[in-house]
């Protein structure tokens, strides 16, 4: 396969979030064994994280472009009081895409924590929608430091999120007949939720994910109600 070609994939991977070893190993299974490495595709995963999309020459190799968590790390604890708004505005970032970023990290250490085995053996694989921080150039970044691989994931498919598909859709039959005069109503509507909510409840939404899924990928990619 012509190398011009190829680095068009490299970058279309890249763009998804992809991470590079799955990268290398869909060019191979498409176009035989050999057809590209991990090295090589390492090397303009680099190039793009370093902001240069040119696809006309071999990628020169550059240190590591990752997110900087020592160095947000430091800019937090210089000012605990900065807000949300001021941090995004500093990182030159949307508040969205700052805040999911710092959610990615939290969620590794979490799992570290209560499900070492997941993590020691492979990260896990995420599955998130489309919406605009999940794919920003931060996210897409921070995606790769931690090596999480993404599911492809069709627009505006609200049938393959747990969080739509279930626990809205049992929150709104919560909610249904109540009036709230005040936000701190609402609020504790809302903790009686939570606390009315079992283990079970949150692992039977996950556990319909793979027969949604795979209606989905049976029908291409429609969407269901």
């Amino acid at each position: 396969m012509e190398k011009s070609k190829i680095r068009v994939i490299y970058e279309y991977e890249f763009r998804r979030g992809t991470t590079v070893s799955e990268t290398a190993r869909n060019i191979n299974a498409v176009f035989g064994e050999g057809s590209t490495t991990k090295a090589t595709v390492g090397n303009w995963f680099k190039n793009f994280r370093d902001g240069d999309f040119s696809l006309a020459n071999e990628p020169r190799r550059r240190p590591k472009t990752k997110v900087d968590n020592d160095h947000s790390r430091a800019v937090v604890e210089s000012d605990p009081s900065q807000s949300t708004r001021e941090l995004a505005s500093i990182f030159n970032v949307s508040i969205p895409t700052y805040l999911y970023c710092k959610q990615l990290d939290e969620m590794i250490q979490q799992l570290a924590i209560k499900q070492p085995k997941l993590v020691n053996r492979s990260m896990p694989i995420l599955l998130h929608d489309n919406a605009r921080p999940h794919t920003a150039r931060l996210t897409v970044a921070k995606l790769q430091e931690l090596e999480l691989e993404t599911l492809r994931h069709p627009p505006y498919s609200p049938d393959l999120s747990p969080t739509d598909y279930h626990f809205f859709r049992n929150l709104d039959n919560f909610l249904v007949g109540k009036f709230f005069n005040s936000q701190q109503a609402v609020e504790t509507a809302f903790r009686d939720f939570i606390d009315s909510r079992t283990p079970g409840f949150y692992s039977r939404g996950i556990d319909q994910l793979p027969l949604k899924w795979q209606k989905c990928v049976d029908n291409m990619g429609a969407y269901f109600d």
